[in-house]
């Protein structure tokens, strides 16, 4: 205040930026690197035409890439396959939940509920190469248990914003729900409702991926066999005409559940329980932990959750699946360098021709060497050549880091390694410069 009180009152000032300006800049960024650098160069061209709009009508909300066609809905979103013609819905889904930390256990009669009260286009891009819509939910959603823990008394409000955005060229829809959760003692879940006829899911593991019935017939033990299962970042409905996958960042439990029009695929975002262990859930038999309370554990407040969805033909494997879940689990990172292209194929830690075999990690070792893990997702015998940058050659080792020998290995001149790798097999090296690599194979 003092400052704007001595300014004159009119005449000129003088600004200086204390920092460099900053800018968004959005591509796709096609054949990326496997474990390794890809260099681009950025040139200024002639502006691009740009639209925004602020609280288009629920009619209007819409945008498209050559993939797939978003339409905002009452309550998600209406999505068009282009290629196959399908039609999908993408939306929520709330569950009272009496159980623990341990297992959900619902209410007895009571409904799910998924329409919101109001739908509200709040922004809407178009930009040469993505395109986003956002739209506001409102949710009314029971406060909490009753007294006796057998139904869902009191109303609150739950907003929902839901975020989607389509790249040109890029055969993905990423998504983002920020939800504003002020209730007790619930589930709440994203659902994407597909018309994939399908007797199993495929879901990825740590190392290799599963298959698993949509009714599983089980006898109950313990505990009852509830539909709800683990996956690592993917799980996916197929059929030969179109095939479903929904992918997340963070997100660990699924359920695909058959209807009469085909499957729907939901992702747990929220499981609100106020209690570690309870002995006298439905779903299970006595106690399974200590009987406390935790208030934590009814996730109150914000939250925001990334999840995508993408569609295919046929199988995981011909699709090339799990490369592109990964390419959106985990992201690359872009940072500006000096280093001139010409060096890529030598900063490449580890690199694989054949695409149903996955990049896992790569960590430094003793002797400025590092380890690199692979592993396959094939339920197939496969033939992978794998390669390590220029001036390198790598070992086989197993998991606790000691050198093995496998028939069959073939090693190239440029320090290649072409293996036959059995169904959803580990494989991982020790890698280091061939001088170095010379020097311990003598002293070996």
């Amino acid at each position: 205040d003092d400052v704007i009180a001595a300014l004159p009152a009119s005449g000129k000032v003088r600004i200086r930026g204390a920092n460099r300006g900053r800018s968004r800049v959005s591509f796709v960024a096609k054949d990326l690197a496997q474990a390794g650098f890809s260099f681009y160069r950025m040139a200024a061209d002639k502006p691009m035409e740009k639209s925004i709009l602020e609280r288009p009508s629920l009619e209007d909300g819409h945008i498209e890439n050559e993939f797939y066609r978003v339409q905002a809905g009452p309550r998600g979103f209406l999505i068009l396959d282009k290629e196959s013609g399908d039609n999908l819905e993408l939306y929520f889904e709330d569950d009272g939940d009496r159980g623990d930390e341990y297992n959900f256990d619902p209410i007895p009669g009571a409904k799910t509920i998924s329409d919101a009260k109001k739908a509200t286009v709040s922004c809407l891009v178009n930009e040469a190469t993505r395109s986003l819509i956002a739209v506001r939910y409102d949710f009314e959603i029971p406060r909490s248990l009753s007294a006796d823990r057998r139904s869902r008394e009191d109303a609150a409000s739950c907003r929902v914003t839901l975020e989607a955005t389509l790249y040109s060229g890029l055969k993905r829809l990423d998504l983002k729900a920020e939800v504003e959760n002020s209730c007790r003692d619930h589930r709440f879940r994203v659902a994407i409702r597909t018309p994939v006829r399908a007797s199993e899911a495929v879901s990825d593991t740590s190392f290799g991926v599963i298959k698993r019935r949509l009714t599983p017939n089980e006898p109950r033990g313990t505990e009852v066999i509830y539909p709800t299962v683990p996956h690592r970042s993917v799980t996916a409905v197929e059929s030969d005409s179109l095939s479903v996958a929904l992918i997340s960042r963070g997100l660990y439990e699924v359920e695909a559940r058959p209807e009469e029009n085909g499957t729907t695929i939901l992702l747990t975002l929220l499981r609100c329980v106020g209690w570690l262990s309870r002995s006298d859930l439905a779903t299970r038999t006595g106690g399974a932990g200590p009987e406390f309370e935790t208030p934590g554990a009814q996730e109150q407040g914000p939250h925001t959750f990334h999840f995508a969805m993408t569609t295919y033909r046929g199988g995981y494997l011909e699709a090339e699946l799990m490369n592109r879940s990964a390419a959106y689990t985990y992201p690359p990172r872009a940072f500006e360098t000096r280093q001139p292209a010409a060096r890529v194929a030598s900063m490449q830690l580890i690199s694989c021709g054949n695409p149903a075999v996955i990049f896992s990690t790569a960590r430094l070792d003793r002797e400025n060497s590092y380890v690199a893990r692979a592993f396959s997702v094939s339920p197939n015998p496969e033939k992978a050549l794998f390669n390590f940058g220029e001036g390198r050659a790598a070992r086989l080792i197993d998991l606790a880091g000691r050198p093995v020998k496998r028939a069959g290995a073939r090693r190239k001149r440029d320090g290649s390694l072409e293996l036959n790798l059995r169904p959803f097999e580990i494989v991982s090296f020790r890698v280091s410069h061939k001088n170095n690599f010379a020097h311990r194979t003598k002293k070996d």
